[in-house]
């Protein structure tokens, strides 16, 4: 066996070997005048640093009560950055006492802060060193309730107002109860919802016959009546407001069975049955948040991106309005499998929001359309369609999109 190998062997078995501080010194110093190479040496440094900030971790650990894993993975990350020792002991017993976090910043409302604003500027260096090494090794395995996000555990380690309360993704900061919607899978709408995978036939189809008998047969596909910022094909096929409007509400109040669907299609249909894309998306995404906190408890979501790098906090509906414009959102398909709730992620870009910004999007103004006669029936005077399921008529594959 190789002088590297047992000295390694020595640092990481000092437990069950029974040997004493002193001893473990003595043979590091004799084992280290023997090893020609510096990168053997270097390893072996990073492996005494472990032993000499193993306690202060562990210390932390416990406190913070993380599992063994945890802690290892911890200890590991600061033993092989290039930190000095003091600045190691001086940084764990910040995020023990009372962390690196501004909490308070961090649940300021309709403003988007990144990692930078958040971090106090001492320790943010030795926290970006061990980062990286936090989320490949820790990511996933943290939570004792089920899986824990990056967003979720990194802002538990920075700060110790910082606490899980429940499920994944629920948490405590400073007595305020959080939801994190952190990436590319931040589901908000009605708690339980169904997908819509199926109702196209079942239900909105019924519709579309009574509303437009003559046109059911230019229909290819469920997907040309999605929800989205550019609603102009929707609007053509219907041909009226009043047309517009009524497949509008039964559409809307299939994602949002106890809500007022009525004040969205009103806010967002115009009087020529033009739908305002952004206005869509403003009124849904109220229309999600509501719904998600009448069936949650939580005082506020943060929503994050991707890469952990953006956070934004929303307390109230009229926040999610405010913020519309500096997120974005997959909204539900009829093809969608899962749950019906709409998608949200951070956009890239600006901080201060909900102040006058101009409205992004496909959509941001009207689209006019070309008008045609056609059927006019309102919301009232279309009968809850059934349940049972009906054959769907076969349909050209080749549509002439002029008579649209």
């Amino acid at each position: 066996m190789s002088d590297i190998r047992k000295l390694i062997n020595i640092i990481e078995n000092i437990e069950h070997l029974g040997e004493t501080p002193e001893q473990v010194r003595s043979e590091i110093e004799t084992k280290i005048e023997k090893i020609p190479d510096e990168g053997d040496l270097r390893d072996v440094l990073k492996f005494t640093n472990r032993y000499t900030i193993k306690g202060d971790v562990t210390k932390f650990a416990t406190l913070r009560n993380y599992k063994d894993m945890v802690s290892g993975v911890i200890l590991q990350a600061l033993a092989d950055a290039d930190i000095n020792e003091s600045d190691v002991k001086k940084f764990l017993k910040k995020l023990s006492k009372d962390g690196i976090l501004n909490s308070g910043l961090l649940l300021t409302p309709r403003k988007v802060h990144s990692y930078e604003d958040l971090i106090d500027p001492a320790y943010k260096n030795i926290f970006d060193s061990i980062k990286v090494d936090l989320f490949q090794k820790i990511y996933g395995k943290m939570g004792e309730m089920g899986d824990v996000g990056k967003g979720e555990y990194m802002l538990d380690i920075i700060s110790p107002t910082v606490n899980r309360r429940g499920a994944p993704g629920d948490l405590d900061i400073n007595g305020t109860k959080v939801e994190l919607k952190a990436g590319e899978n931040g589901r908000l709408g009605p708690a339980g919802s169904m997908s819509l995978a199926g109702r196209f036939q079942r239900e909105f189809l019924p519709v579309v016959k009574k509303l437009m008998p003559n046109k059911v047969r230019l229909i290819t596909s469920p997907t040309e009546f999605n929800l989205k910022q550019n609603m102009s094909y929707f609007s053509e096929f219907f041909e009226t407001a009043k047309n517009v409007k009524a497949a509008l509400t039964v559409m809307l109040q299939m994602h949002y069975p106890d809500y007022n669907v009525k004040q969205i299609v009103d806010a967002v249909v115009d009087g020529s049955g033009n739908i305002n894309g952004q206005k869509l998306k403003e009124q849904m995404l109220k229309a999600s948040y509501s719904s998600y906190k009448d069936a949650k408890d939580f005082d506020g979501v943060i929503i994050m991106d991707s890469a952990i790098t953006k956070f934004l906090y929303i307390e109230s509906p009229d926040d999610m309005v405010a913020v519309a414009g500096s997120v974005n959102v997959a909204f539900p398909s009829w093809t969608d499998q899962q749950s019906n709730c709409m998608k949200i992620t951070l956009s890239k870009g600006g901080r201060s929001i909900g102040t006058g910004d101009k409205p992004t999007g496909l959509d941001a103004e009207p689209i006019a359309k070309p008008k045609a006669p056609g059927t006019s029936m309102s919301a009232d005077q279309i009968s809850r369609p059934g349940r049972r399921a009906e054959p769907r008529t076969n349909v050209a594959k080749s549509v002439d999109r002029k008579r649209r």
